[in-house]
């Protein structure tokens, strides 16, 4: 997967990069099904996404305003496969204290619970900062879904005038596409993968999907056995 230089969008991308996500995932949990190869599995999965995305911004070099301190985009609505929120749920038990954990619990249940019942629209429309950010940074920075990856602002001005003036119609965000686009094929390899095997495999928005998981207990080894352990009321349907 090699991002050529020039005037079209030549790009091994696509097709290569959903095929070696779905090779990563089938060929990792033919190894071992077990909470080291979740971990294994989305590390790879999320170091082929980051090395993309740095070739890109290496032979590109497009403007993005993002930057460290920069949490507009936190407030949108963020879809996540079981496997991500599966693999940050174990981070976050491994990487946050007891007391780290419990905080992000109580906000993260805040949350949830305006979200409750709202259609993607409406949860955006709510403006809601994100339970995992921390001094606006993101707390598990390096476990951050493939969505969070793959958004981009070429405006930062236009993103807070956005969280600022909650309930009116947003201004479209001018993004790189091609970040989007990375994450979205990473994103495909990933549902394709699981598809090979049995275990849950579905949409999920991540406030309530992690809302799910931090509350129940060995939620990785249930998932690895089969269980179908987030509930269908809170999978995407639309």
């Amino acid at each position: 997967m090699r991002v050529e230089d020039g005037s079209g969008e030549t790009l091994h991308l696509h097709d290569t990069l959903i095929a070696a996500t779905h090779n990563i995932i089938v060929e990792g949990f033919l190894q071992e099904i077990s909470p080291r190869a979740v971990t294994r599995i989305a590390e790879n999965i999320y170091a082929q996404t980051e090395s993309l995305q740095a070739e890109v911004l290496r032979v590109r070099n497009p403007q993005i305003a993002c930057a460290k301190g920069c949490a507009w985009c936190c407030t949108s609505y963020v879809s996540v496969t079981t496997l991500e929120v599966v693999f940050l749920t174990a981070f976050i038990r491994a990487n946050l204290s007891p007391e780290e954990v419990e905080t992000l619990k109580e906000r993260t249940a805040q949350s949830a619970e305006r979200r409750r019942g709202l259609d993607s629209n409406a949860q955006e429309a709510l403006r809601l900062f994100c339970p995992l950010l921390k001094q606006n940074g993101c707390s598990v920075y390096a476990a951050r879904p493939l969505m969070c990856r793959g958004w981009t602002s070429k405006d930062a001005d236009i993103c807070r005038m956005n969280v600022e003036q909650p309930g009116e119609t947003p201004i479209p965000v001018p993004y790189y596409r091609l970040f989007k686009e990375i994450a979205a094929s990473v994103r495909v390899g990933v549902q394709s993968g699981i598809d090979q095997t049995p275990l849950q495999n579905d949409d999920l928005e991540l406030v309530s999907a992690l809302n799910v998981a931090l509350n129940t207990r060995d939620i990785v080894e249930r998932w690895l056995a089969g269980e179908q352990v987030f509930p269908d009321e809170i999978i995407i349907k639309e």
